[in-house]
């Protein structure tokens, strides 16, 4: 066997062993139930709720957004005198 064929072959097997370790460390499967989808098993990445909900919106200003005003299901918060900048909850 020649010299690009050894490395070829190393690196076919290099490749095949890079790509099975996730598969050797990735949890097993959960158990089967009523309350699981078939989308279940999908990779989502969790989602957490904000630390803070104040309620209030950016709202009035020209240019800039210069105050909070109340609005149900968003986070207001100020950066300096003329910035202001919101969010959902």
């Amino acid at each position: 066997m020649g010299r690009p064929a050894k490395f070829a072959v190393r690196f076919v097997i290099i490749v095949a062993v890079a790509l099975s370790i996730p598969a050797l460390l990735a949890p097993s499967a959960p158990q089967s139930s009523p309350y699981l989808s078939a989308l279940s098993t999908l990779a989502v990445s969790q989602t957490l709720a904000a630390g803070t909900c104040n309620n209030k919106a950016c709202v009035g200003g020209s240019r800039f957004n210069i105050s909070c005003g109340q609005l149900t299901g968003f986070n207001c918060e100020k950066f300096g005198r003329n910035l202001c900048s919101d969010g959902a909850c």
